[in-house]
């Protein structure tokens, strides 16, 4: 562990450096010093002007986003989400274990799906992951004491009985949702003071506001005309939402790539900003060695490792990748929904009080 920290730290050092000096210019503007002095107001202003910037590429880049945002983030989200939902919060050992169990099943069901051509897999994902989901919910139930659990069981339970019964409806629905469970889990779980949601909040309205009107037929079809590596938004409409007129599908395939982003920087920015105690910040040289102590050598070399080879893939046949990497972590989306129903089963009233706050 030392080894590895020798040889990264000095890389850190001058992000820290320039971290440092940004923050000094800061702090002679009044209103920027009002924001970095307040964990809340920082966190608050930090989502909305990434949700923002997200809406403008999304209208400028949308090809782009959809394509590369996966490939440059997949990754390190991944491993943000697997940090912050099972090894850092404060849950029983079995759960965890349990997580474990359901990732690696549902990524050898993905695996040899991708390698029989897509012939294998769906149902048998449906069904581990309604297991896992409602599994979670009552695990989270045995521990708790409030008769609200019971409804979270229910719900779970309802949940996981639609997977099944609608296989190839609930993969597309999910495809559009899972982007959203990372804000209900940043809003309920992570986030100290709901309060400061509403400008977030607010921006993502704005989007979604901007995407509905639009998608007119002549500005669709404008959309539809930007390409990326030559695939277009209009094939990309087709699939994410088939049997759709062209209008809804343009707005709604938009509305993917800009919550897709905003998924992204709810897992690398949002929820680790969260996890800080106190109301400061903390330098790339101690998230650095945090991360170190949460994923150890092995781990990050793993993180590493996967990185770079998703990316020399892309290299070659950059929308095959894609669409293979999505394919093998779709695990992560069921994780995101399991954590959901465990943390509020275990506690329907507060579930923020057993996240860990930090190492």
């Amino acid at each position: 562990m030392e080894s590895l920290l020798a040889i990264a730290e000095p890389l850190a050092r001058p992000l820290d450096q320039v971290r440092a000096s940004l923050y000094r210019a800061g702090f002679r503007i009044g209103a920027v010093k009002s924001v970095l002095v307040s964990r809340d107001r920082r966190i608050a202003t930090k989502a909305t002007v990434g949700f923002l910037f997200a809406l403008v590429l999304t209208l400028a880049l949308p090809m782009w986003l959809f394509t590369l945002s996966p490939l440059l983030f997949g990754v390190p989200h991944l491993a943000s989400d697997f940090r912050y939902l099972v090894i850092r919060p404060s849950a029983a050992g079995v759960w965890k274990k349990l997580c474990v169990l359901f990732c690696v099943g549902l990524f050898a069901i993905a695996t040899f799906d991708c390698l029989s051509a897509g012939k294998f897999g769906l149902p048998t994902e449906m069904l581990l992951a309604a297991s896992w989901i409602a599994l979670s919910a009552i695990l989270g139930a045995r521990e708790s004491t409030h008769r609200r659990s019971v409804f979270i069981v229910g719900a779970a339970l309802m949940v996981g009985a639609l997977l099944i019964r609608f296989p190839q409806v609930s993969r597309i629905v999910f495809a559009h949702l899972h982007n959203v469970v990372a804000l209900v889990l940043w809003a309920v779980i992570f986030r100290r003071n709901r309060r400061s949601l509403a400008l977030p909040l607010c921006a993502i309205g704005v989007a979604l506001l901007c995407f509905g009107v639009l998608a007119t037929v002549p500005a669709a079809e404008r959309l539809g005309s930007a390409t990326f590596a030559g695939l277009s938004l209009a094939d990309v409409a087709s699939a994410l939402a088939p049997g759709l007129s062209l209008r809804i599908a343009i707005a709604l395939s938009l509305s993917y790539v800009f919550l897709q982003a905003v998924h992204y920087q709810v897992w690398l920015g949002l929820v680790p900003d969260e996890q800080v105690r106190g109301a400061g910040t903390i330098s790339f040289r101690m998230s650095l060695r945090s991360l170190v102590r949460d994923f150890g050598p092995l781990g990050i070399s793993a993180i590493v490792v996967a990185t770079i080879a998703v990316l020399a893939a892309a290299a070659f046949r950059v929308h095959a990748t894609r669409d293979v990497y999505l394919r093998l972590i779709v695990f992560h989306g069921y994780l995101e929904l399991a954590a959901f129903a465990y943390l509020c089963a275990r506690d329907p009233v507060g579930p923020r009080k057993i996240i860990s706050s930090g190492r």
